[in-house]
Protein backbone atom coordinates (compact mmCIF):
# COMPACT_ATOMS: atom_id res chain seq x y z
CA UNK A 1 0.00 0.00 0.00
CA UNK A 2 1.57 3.35 -0.64
CA UNK A 3 -0.47 4.97 2.28
CA UNK A 4 -1.64 3.68 5.57
CA UNK A 5 -5.41 3.34 5.75
CA UNK A 6 -7.42 5.70 7.99
CA UNK A 7 -8.50 3.31 9.68
CA UNK A 8 -5.14 1.72 11.27
CA UNK A 9 -5.01 2.86 14.95
CA UNK A 10 -1.76 5.02 15.83
CA UNK A 11 0.97 2.74 17.17
CA UNK A 12 4.12 3.75 19.70
CA UNK A 13 6.70 5.81 18.48
CA UNK A 14 10.83 4.83 18.67
CA UNK A 15 12.38 6.89 22.06
CA UNK A 16 15.11 7.92 19.98
CA UNK A 17 16.92 8.68 23.63
CA UNK A 18 16.95 4.99 24.08
CA UNK A 19 19.49 2.44 23.63
CA UNK A 20 18.14 0.66 20.67
CA UNK A 21 19.71 -2.94 22.29
CA UNK A 22 21.59 -3.34 25.90
CA UNK A 23 24.37 -4.85 27.13
CA UNK A 24 22.27 -7.85 28.80
CA UNK A 25 19.98 -8.24 25.67
CA UNK A 26 23.10 -8.85 23.39
CA UNK A 27 24.55 -11.43 26.31
CA UNK A 28 20.83 -12.90 26.43
CA UNK A 29 20.68 -13.07 22.23
CA UNK A 30 24.01 -14.85 23.28
CA UNK A 31 23.89 -17.74 25.74
CA UNK A 32 20.88 -18.99 24.00
CA UNK A 33 23.11 -19.33 20.89
CA UNK A 34 25.61 -20.99 22.71
CA UNK A 35 22.68 -23.25 24.74
CA UNK A 36 21.35 -24.39 21.69
CA UNK A 37 24.67 -25.09 19.65
CA UNK A 38 25.48 -28.07 17.89
CA UNK A 39 28.51 -29.70 19.77
CA UNK A 40 31.02 -29.83 16.66
CA UNK A 41 33.70 -26.62 16.74
CA UNK A 42 33.61 -24.31 14.57
CA UNK A 43 36.80 -22.12 13.60
CA UNK A 44 35.66 -18.54 14.01
CA UNK A 45 38.55 -15.02 13.91
CA UNK A 46 36.76 -13.37 16.70
CA UNK A 47 39.54 -11.16 16.60
CA UNK A 48 38.63 -9.74 13.27
CA UNK A 49 35.53 -9.52 14.11
CA UNK A 50 36.23 -7.40 16.90
CA UNK A 51 38.76 -5.19 15.08
CA UNK A 52 36.31 -4.40 12.35
CA UNK A 53 33.57 -3.50 15.20
CA UNK A 54 35.63 -1.29 16.77
CA UNK A 55 37.32 0.52 13.19
CA UNK A 56 33.91 1.11 12.50
CA UNK A 57 33.16 2.47 16.40
CA UNK A 58 36.30 4.52 15.93
CA UNK A 59 37.76 2.56 19.50
CA UNK A 60 41.09 1.16 19.26
CA UNK A 61 42.29 -1.79 20.86
CA UNK A 62 44.30 -4.42 20.80
CA UNK A 63 43.41 -7.62 18.45
CA UNK A 64 42.69 -10.73 20.69
CA UNK A 65 43.60 -14.43 19.37
CA UNK A 66 41.63 -16.62 17.79
CA UNK A 67 38.89 -18.44 19.70
CA UNK A 68 37.83 -22.49 17.86
CA UNK A 69 34.87 -22.14 20.83
CA UNK A 70 32.54 -20.42 18.11
CA UNK A 71 29.41 -22.11 16.78
CA UNK A 72 27.42 -21.64 13.66
CA UNK A 73 24.54 -20.45 15.59
CA UNK A 74 26.85 -17.92 17.38
CA UNK A 75 28.18 -16.99 13.90
CA UNK A 76 24.55 -16.23 13.18
CA UNK A 77 23.90 -13.60 16.18
CA UNK A 78 27.84 -12.07 15.52
CA UNK A 79 26.82 -11.44 11.91
CA UNK A 80 23.36 -9.99 12.60
CA UNK A 81 24.82 -7.52 15.69
CA UNK A 82 27.67 -6.28 13.42
CA UNK A 83 25.43 -5.49 10.15
CA UNK A 84 23.64 -3.73 11.99
CA UNK A 85 26.31 -1.07 13.11
CA UNK A 86 25.36 0.18 16.28
CA UNK A 87 28.56 2.51 16.93
CA UNK A 88 29.97 2.50 20.67
CA UNK A 89 26.97 0.55 22.06
CA UNK A 90 28.01 -2.21 19.32
CA UNK A 91 31.45 -2.08 20.66
CA UNK A 92 30.50 -2.48 24.35
CA UNK A 93 28.08 -5.61 23.30
CA UNK A 94 31.36 -6.68 21.09
CA UNK A 95 33.69 -6.43 24.34
CA UNK A 96 30.97 -8.47 26.55
CA UNK A 97 30.62 -11.34 23.80
CA UNK A 98 34.18 -11.61 23.41
CA UNK A 99 34.49 -12.06 27.64
CA UNK A 100 31.74 -14.71 27.39
CA UNK A 101 33.20 -16.69 24.44
CA UNK A 102 37.05 -16.45 25.99
CA UNK A 103 35.42 -17.52 29.43
CA UNK A 104 33.47 -20.37 27.55
CA UNK A 105 36.35 -21.90 25.60
CA UNK A 106 38.57 -22.16 28.84
CA UNK A 107 35.74 -24.14 30.73
CA UNK A 108 35.09 -21.39 33.34
CA UNK A 109 31.27 -22.64 33.98
CA UNK A 110 31.17 -21.28 37.34
CA UNK A 111 31.75 -17.52 35.99
CA UNK A 112 29.75 -18.46 32.24
CA UNK A 113 26.34 -19.46 34.80
CA UNK A 114 26.93 -16.44 36.37
CA UNK A 115 26.86 -14.30 33.05
CA UNK A 116 23.86 -16.58 32.33
CA UNK A 117 21.97 -15.13 35.25
CA UNK A 118 22.80 -11.55 35.49
CA UNK A 119 21.84 -11.82 31.57
CA UNK A 120 18.59 -13.53 32.09
CA UNK A 121 17.47 -12.36 35.36
CA UNK A 122 15.67 -9.34 34.26
CA UNK A 123 13.25 -11.59 31.79
CA UNK A 124 10.63 -13.29 33.43
CA UNK A 125 8.60 -16.06 32.35
CA UNK A 126 4.78 -15.92 32.02
CA UNK A 127 2.53 -19.21 31.36
CA UNK A 128 2.23 -19.86 27.87
CA UNK A 129 -1.04 -20.93 26.04
CA UNK A 130 -1.26 -24.27 25.45
CA UNK A 131 -2.12 -23.22 21.84
CA UNK A 132 -0.10 -21.61 19.09
CA UNK A 133 -0.90 -18.93 16.14
CA UNK A 134 1.79 -19.12 13.28
CA UNK A 135 1.47 -16.33 10.65
CA UNK A 136 3.15 -18.03 7.29
CA UNK A 137 5.12 -15.51 5.22
CA UNK A 138 7.20 -15.60 1.89
CA UNK A 139 9.81 -14.86 4.52
CA UNK A 140 8.82 -17.75 6.52
CA UNK A 141 6.71 -18.44 9.85
CA UNK A 142 5.83 -17.04 13.00
CA UNK A 143 5.00 -19.18 15.88
CA UNK A 144 3.51 -17.55 18.77
CA UNK A 145 2.20 -18.39 21.90
CA UNK A 146 -0.04 -16.03 24.57
CA UNK A 147 -0.03 -15.20 28.05
CA UNK A 148 -3.83 -15.80 28.97
CA UNK A 149 -2.77 -14.99 32.64
CA UNK A 150 -1.38 -11.52 32.26
CA UNK A 151 -3.52 -10.53 29.47
CA UNK A 152 -6.76 -12.97 29.33
CA UNK A 153 -9.52 -10.37 27.20
CA UNK A 154 -6.36 -9.41 24.94
CA UNK A 155 -5.19 -13.17 24.77
CA UNK A 156 -8.68 -14.16 23.77
CA UNK A 157 -9.54 -12.08 21.54
CA UNK A 158 -6.52 -12.18 19.61
CA UNK A 159 -6.84 -16.00 19.77
CA UNK A 160 -10.63 -16.06 18.33
CA UNK A 161 -9.31 -13.91 15.55
CA UNK A 162 -6.52 -16.20 14.38
CA UNK A 163 -9.27 -19.56 15.39
CA UNK A 164 -11.32 -17.39 12.31
CA UNK A 165 -8.66 -17.30 10.10
CA UNK A 166 -8.96 -13.24 10.13
CA UNK A 167 -5.23 -12.20 9.87
CA UNK A 168 -4.89 -14.29 6.43
CA UNK A 169 -3.97 -11.57 3.63
CA UNK A 170 -3.15 -8.78 6.54
CA UNK A 171 0.01 -7.14 5.78
CA UNK A 172 3.03 -6.67 8.29
CA UNK A 173 2.77 -2.70 7.20
CA UNK A 174 5.62 -1.40 9.34
CA UNK A 175 8.93 -2.84 9.85
CA UNK A 176 11.00 -0.55 12.30
CA UNK A 177 14.93 -2.32 12.32
CA UNK A 178 15.60 -2.95 16.26
CA UNK A 179 12.40 -1.42 17.06
CA UNK A 180 8.24 -3.03 16.11
CA UNK A 181 6.97 -4.90 13.28
CA UNK A 182 3.90 -4.32 13.03
CA UNK A 183 0.59 -6.01 11.29
CA UNK A 184 -2.51 -3.74 10.13
CA UNK A 185 -5.83 -4.06 11.83
CA UNK A 186 -7.67 -6.88 9.90
CA UNK A 187 -10.78 -4.65 10.10
CA UNK A 188 -10.27 -2.67 6.29
CA UNK A 189 -7.39 -4.07 5.66
CA UNK A 190 -7.66 -8.11 4.26
CA UNK A 191 -7.02 -8.33 0.72
CA UNK A 192 -10.69 -10.99 0.83
CA UNK A 193 -13.83 -9.27 2.89
CA UNK A 194 -14.30 -10.23 6.45
CA UNK A 195 -17.11 -12.76 7.23
CA UNK A 196 -19.52 -12.31 9.78
CA UNK A 197 -17.89 -14.36 12.38
CA UNK A 198 -14.82 -12.35 11.79
CA UNK A 199 -16.46 -9.00 11.49
CA UNK A 200 -18.24 -9.47 15.12
CA UNK A 201 -14.71 -10.97 16.67
CA UNK A 202 -13.11 -7.83 15.28
CA UNK A 203 -15.60 -5.17 16.12
CA UNK A 204 -14.74 -5.70 19.87
CA UNK A 205 -12.20 -3.55 21.63
CA UNK A 206 -10.09 -4.61 24.37
CA UNK A 207 -8.94 -2.96 27.70
CA UNK A 208 -5.10 -1.82 28.85
CA UNK A 209 -4.16 -4.69 30.37
CA UNK A 210 -0.55 -3.76 31.81
CA UNK A 211 1.78 -5.20 34.40
CA UNK A 212 4.75 -3.32 35.84
CA UNK A 213 6.78 -7.06 35.72
CA UNK A 214 5.46 -7.56 32.31
CA UNK A 215 8.02 -5.48 29.88
CA UNK A 216 8.86 -5.32 26.36
CA UNK A 217 12.65 -6.23 27.39
CA UNK A 218 13.39 -8.65 24.87
CA UNK A 219 12.83 -9.29 20.81
CA UNK A 220 9.95 -11.40 20.13
CA UNK A 221 7.34 -9.70 22.53
CA UNK A 222 3.85 -8.79 21.15
CA UNK A 223 2.39 -5.85 21.89
CA UNK A 224 -0.99 -4.37 21.38
CA UNK A 225 -1.36 -1.31 19.11
CA UNK A 226 -4.01 1.07 20.26
CA UNK A 227 -5.64 4.58 19.57
CA UNK A 228 -5.33 7.22 22.32
CA UNK A 229 -7.78 5.95 24.35
CA UNK A 230 -5.67 3.25 26.54
CA UNK A 231 -9.23 0.95 26.30
CA UNK A 232 -9.05 0.68 22.16
CA UNK A 233 -7.21 -2.22 21.10
CA UNK A 234 -7.87 -3.47 18.21
CA UNK A 235 -6.74 -6.62 16.69
CA UNK A 236 -3.30 -4.31 15.52
CA UNK A 237 -0.45 -5.77 17.02
CA UNK A 238 3.50 -5.46 17.11
CA UNK A 239 6.54 -7.97 17.49
CA UNK A 240 9.46 -6.19 19.35
CA UNK A 241 12.52 -6.11 17.50
CA UNK A 242 14.96 -5.19 20.27
CA UNK A 243 14.11 -4.37 23.92
CA UNK A 244 11.70 -1.13 23.90
CA UNK A 245 11.60 -0.10 27.48
CA UNK A 246 9.88 3.57 26.93
CA UNK A 247 6.36 1.26 25.96
CA UNK A 248 6.24 -0.35 29.79
CA UNK A 249 2.72 0.06 31.07
CA UNK A 250 1.90 2.07 27.99
CA UNK A 251 0.88 -0.80 25.43
CA UNK A 252 -0.32 -4.32 26.17
CA UNK A 253 1.82 -7.32 26.13
CA UNK A 254 -0.17 -10.58 25.91
CA UNK A 255 2.39 -12.95 24.12
CA UNK A 256 5.73 -14.10 22.79
CA UNK A 257 7.45 -15.61 19.80
CA UNK A 258 8.24 -19.08 20.15
CA UNK A 259 9.71 -19.58 16.86
CA UNK A 260 10.93 -17.87 14.12
CA UNK A 261 13.16 -15.18 15.31
CA UNK A 262 15.18 -15.85 11.72
CA UNK A 263 11.93 -14.47 9.75
CA UNK A 264 11.98 -11.66 12.14
CA UNK A 265 15.81 -11.06 10.72
CA UNK A 266 14.54 -11.68 7.15
CA UNK A 267 11.55 -8.86 7.66
CA UNK A 268 14.49 -6.36 8.95
CA UNK A 269 16.60 -7.27 5.81
CA UNK A 270 13.75 -5.88 3.37
CA UNK A 271 14.28 -2.28 1.76
CA UNK A 272 12.20 0.12 3.52
CA UNK A 273 10.62 3.71 3.47
CA UNK A 274 9.26 6.37 5.58
CA UNK A 275 6.17 7.53 5.70
CA UNK A 276 5.22 10.30 8.57
CA UNK A 277 6.50 8.32 11.94
CA UNK A 278 6.27 5.07 9.94
CA UNK A 279 9.27 3.07 8.83
CA UNK A 280 7.72 0.87 6.37
CA UNK A 281 8.68 -2.15 3.57
CA UNK A 282 8.89 -1.22 0.05
CA UNK A 283 7.07 -4.79 -0.40
CA UNK A 284 3.78 -5.04 1.46
CA UNK A 285 4.90 -8.10 3.56
CA UNK A 286 2.25 -10.31 3.87
CA UNK A 287 0.44 -13.28 5.90
CA UNK A 288 -0.68 -15.54 3.42
CA UNK A 289 -1.87 -18.21 5.73
CA UNK A 290 -2.38 -18.45 9.37
CA UNK A 291 -3.29 -21.29 11.54
CA UNK A 292 -3.79 -22.49 15.42
CA UNK A 293 -2.67 -25.84 16.49
CA UNK A 294 -1.66 -27.68 20.06
CA UNK A 295 2.63 -28.24 20.40
CA UNK A 296 2.61 -32.26 20.10
CA UNK A 297 -1.22 -32.71 20.82
CA UNK A 298 -1.19 -33.68 24.40
CA UNK A 299 -3.43 -30.76 25.30
CA UNK A 300 -6.39 -32.17 22.81
CA UNK A 301 -5.74 -35.55 23.77
CA UNK A 302 -6.43 -34.57 27.42
CA UNK A 303 -9.36 -32.78 26.29
CA UNK A 304 -10.58 -35.09 24.15
CA UNK A 305 -10.46 -37.64 27.10
CA UNK A 306 -12.26 -34.76 29.48
CA UNK A 307 -15.38 -34.96 26.75
CA UNK A 308 -15.44 -38.46 26.65
CA UNK A 309 -15.74 -38.91 30.44
CA UNK A 310 -18.42 -36.19 30.57
CA UNK A 311 -20.40 -37.75 27.83
CA UNK A 312 -20.25 -41.40 29.46
CA UNK A 313 -21.33 -39.88 32.64
CA UNK A 314 -24.38 -38.50 30.68
CA UNK A 315 -24.95 -41.92 29.23
CA UNK A 316 -24.67 -43.75 32.57
CA UNK A 317 -27.50 -41.47 34.29
CA UNK A 318 -30.05 -41.18 31.52
CA UNK A 319 -29.78 -45.04 30.79
CA UNK A 320 -30.57 -45.57 34.74
CA UNK A 321 -33.24 -42.62 34.44
CA UNK A 322 -34.48 -44.82 31.29
CA UNK A 323 -34.30 -48.03 33.49
CA UNK A 324 -36.06 -46.54 36.17
CA UNK A 325 -38.87 -45.12 33.82
CA UNK A 326 -39.34 -48.89 31.83
CA UNK A 327 -39.73 -50.23 35.42
CA UNK A 328 -42.57 -48.13 36.57
CA UNK A 329 -44.69 -48.32 33.56
CA UNK A 330 -43.48 -51.89 32.50
CA UNK A 331 -43.62 -53.99 35.92
CA UNK A 332 -41.83 -57.41 35.06
CA UNK A 333 -38.80 -56.09 32.37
Amino acid sequence: RESIPKSFPPSPGRNRSQPIRTVSTGLYSLITAILHRDHGVLSYRTSRSVADTHQASGVQSKRMPSNPCVTQGLEKVVNRHKSRGRGLWAAVEWQAYIYVMEVYAHKHLLVLIAVVILSCGATTSFKLSPERIVFQTKHGDIEMALYPEVAPVTSTHIMALAKLGAYNTIDFFRVDRGFVAQCLDVAGNRKVPLNAAQAAEAAKKVPLEVRKDVKHNRRGILSMARWDDPNSGGSSFSITLGAAPHLDMKYAIFGEVTSGLETLDKFEQQPTKKEGIFVMPVEPITIQSSYVYVPGGSEDTNACGQRLELLQQRFDSQSSELQKLRSKQLPGT
